[in-house]
């Protein structure tokens, strides 16, 4: 399964608030993980990142300005995919949790910040701006 789902055009943030206006200069997402890691753009910057919303201080910029060598540098390396998307862990929570449908992410349930373990066999799916917008909620962000 590949872990990234990407969108035609980048789209705005005010389209998975809290997110819009928390994330730096990074206004913009053009896609995310199976596992609901957000690709973010900066476009007055041309910078790009990734937000990990399940994760404390989960964002990242990685000072790139080209889609291509992000896409080759991070979201395509073999040791970043290892450390962020294994694809055993993809291969367990899919098979628990069921082929995702278009716009739709798997997470665990209960979330980790409410002490859920994030076990493999813990995973649903579920609406990919909804799941987003529930941990936004959960960790008191507004949007501005």
């Amino acid at each position: 399964m590949e872990p990234w789902i990407h969108l035609d055009a980048p789209a705005p943030l005010t389209d998975i608030p809290p997110w819009d206006g928390n994330l730096n200069t990074f206004t913009h997402y053009s896609g995310y993980s199976v596992l609901g890691h957000v690709i973010l753009t900066a476009p007055a910057t041309g910078e790009w990142g990734i937000l990990y919303p399940l994760q404390e201080g989960g964002f990242k910029s990685y000072g790139i300005q080209s889609v291509d060598a992000f896409r080759s540098s991070v979201l395509d390396d073999r040791d970043y995919r290892a450390y962020a998307l294994p694809s055993t862990m993809i291969e367990d929570v899919a098979a628990v949790a069921g082929p995702l449908e278009p716009g739709q992410v798997y997470y665990p349930v209960p979330y980790p910040f409410l002490g859920g373990s994030g076990d493999p066999s813990t995973y649903q799916r579920g609406d990919a701006g909804v799941f987003l917008s529930i941990v936004g909620q959960f960790l008191g962000l507004q949007s501005r």
